[in-house]
């Protein structure tokens, strides 16, 4: 069956996740804040709280930039966080909450507190899926722009990665609001309807090969 994306509240898998967990021992009085089950939700929430702030500051954008939250594109749970669609562009924004920390940047290289993250390389494998799906179910060339919205204490990009765009919480909306326009509306409203068919993001090898046949 189904499911029009387009209802999904932000953050929609990681509430699931949350809910799946039930109480942690911690909340039943049983274990040490050291329990690995506490930080597995502490990092979900301080996930959600990520994405229900991207959110609210796309909201704001106008009527024009269409959003769809929390997008499954496989069986085990993997999900985009927000797709934005609008005469500017197609963008997956992903958000990561680090506040209270620092994160640097340098090309491929991301840096949270002095650990690398492969959030760089993620986000580009993601552009790139959400842009052949679109581009296949469309009919004409989508081209999805992978965006990293970071939320940090310390933010500094010293080179921008290839092809990814790397954007504080507090300068998204003032960046979207200055890309080009490469949409026409109609074909905007297209790759919306199509976006939030969940069935399109869901599609195995063997059914997209045999409508590709067709």
């Amino acid at each position: 069956m189904c499911a029009d994306l387009a209802n999904n509240r932000p953050g929609e898998s990681i509430k699931k996740l949350i809910d799946e967990l039930g109480p942690t021992p911690l909340d039943r009085g049983g274990a040490t804040q050291r329990c690995p089950e506490v930080f597995d939700e502490r990092a979900l929430r301080k996930g959600l709280e990520g994405e229900e702030k991207v959110a609210h500051r796309l909201a704001f954008l106008g009527s024009e930039w269409l959003s769809i939250h929390s997008i499954p594109v496989n069986a085990s749970g993997t999900d985009v966080d927000h797709l934005l669609i609008a005469p500017a562009g197609v963008f997956t924004l992903n958000a990561k909450n680090h506040g209270g920390q620092s994160v640097w940047v340098a090309g491929d290289v991301f840096m949270v507190n002095g650990f690398k993250q492969d959030y760089v390389a993620c986000s580009r494998a993601e552009g790139a899926r959400v842009s052949r799906t679109l581009t296949r179910e469309c009919g004409f060339d989508v081209e999805a722009e992978p965006v990293i919205v970071v939320l940090a204490e310390n933010f500094c990009v010293k080179e921008d990665p290839r092809g990814v765009h790397v954007i504080e919480l507090e300068l998204l909306r003032f960046w979207l609001k200055r890309r080009p326009v490469i949409y026409t509306p109609s074909e905007v409203t297209t790759i919306f309807e199509t976006a939030r068919d969940s069935a399109v993001w869901l599609k195995s090898p063997e059914q997209v090969g045999v409508e590709a046949a067709r």
